[in-house]
């Protein structure tokens, strides 16, 4: 009977031990996890913004464009002989 219960608290040593090392693991991925969320979150909003200031600046590049004229297409009256 004595033998029985060797392997039994070895077992149970090895399940406490265990549970300590997850408890690691899972604390090392949720680091993980939300490092790499954070940083997504701010390449994107870091795109986003960009993407706004170029849309804006080509929007106003062409509004600047149709103000000015363009003296190759203006037509002056012809001059009389």
């Amino acid at each position: 009977m004595r033998s029985g219960r060797l392997p039994m608290a070895i077992l149970a040593c090895l399940a406490s031990a265990g549970s300590v090392g997850c408890a690691d693991l899972k604390s090392a991925g949720r680091t993980i996890g939300h490092t790499t969320r954070d940083v997504t979150r701010d390449i994107g909003h870091a795109t986003r913004d960009v993407t706004r200031d170029i849309g804006h600046a080509t929007r106003d590049a062409a509004k600047d464009l149709t103000m000015a004229p363009n003296p190759r297409l203006t037509r002056t009256a012809p001059r009389p002989p």
